[in-house]
């Protein structure tokens, strides 16, 4: 939050034409009544959220701010991030681990979508007059069941089999979190990634879809890219 409220502070004294900022669907309010969620969905600050939510929602708090100091912004809420490169460490870790044949998955549902066309987003919504607006960026929306299986195909792996239940991943992170306490390292699984595991989430990114005339890759696509790469 301090990171972002810097850069909304120089580009308020430098007077810069605009100014794009990578959110999170993290930050975009809960689903109501199971209803797949928009833009307009509201954040709430009293549910359980994560630490990674309540940094990009106040960061992107900074960017509004900044955004009624003349700085024309834009904002864009991307979905798991699917991509080459960094294969020990976020979303690139799950190729390593489905390569390797990890046999677990949960039935949990979320956006997905490709870098590239994150990056394409982000430049069109630059190039335009579009200002002060934000957008979910998500291709489709997959459980990690999908996901995983998708992965392991294009990998001439098994898919994983063993379903994890929510209890099972309460047992893990607690388990994770103690031995990171005794070797110093970042736990396998927290509170909050075992929560979003089971959590069924779907996102709507029919507003830019629309006001871009833009077309995502499938996600299968995007598997198989990746996987060549890997």
């Amino acid at each position: 939050i301090h990171g972002t409220a810097i850069i909304a502070n120089l580009s308020i004294d430098a007077k810069i034409d605009k100014l794009c900022f990578v959110g999170s669907i993290a930050a975009v309010g809960d689903a109501v009544n199971g209803k797949t969620i928009t833009e307009e969905n509201e954040w709430n600050d009293q549910a359980d959220n994560s630490g990674y939510a309540i940094t990009k929602y106040g960061a992107e708090m900074e960017v509004w701010r900044a955004s009624q100091e003349r700085v024309d912004v834009v904002v864009v809420n991307p979905g798991v991030i699917l991509g080459s490169g960094f294969w020990n460490s976020g979303t690139g870790k799950l190729f390593t681990q489905i390569y390797n044949e990890f046999n677990y998955f949960t039935k949990g549902v979320t956006g997905f979508v490709g870098v590239q066309d994150v990056v394409k987003c982000m430049i069109s919504l630059m190039n335009s007059t579009i200002k002060n607006e934000r957008f979910i960026i998500v291709s489709e929306n997959k459980s990690f069941k999908d996901i995983f299986t998708s992965i392991a195909k294009n990998f001439g792996k098994n898919p994983p089999k063993k379903h994890i239940q929510p209890w099972q991943t309460a047992i893990f992170w607690k388990l994770s979190w103690l031995l990171s306490k005794i070797t110093g390292k970042e736990p396998l699984l927290t509170k909050y990634s075992a929560k979003s595991a089971h959590n069924v989430s779907e996102y709507s990114s029919e507003k830019i879809k629309k006001i871009l005339d833009f077309e995502f890759q499938k996600i299968d696509e995007v598997i198989l890219e990746v996987c060549g790469k890997y």
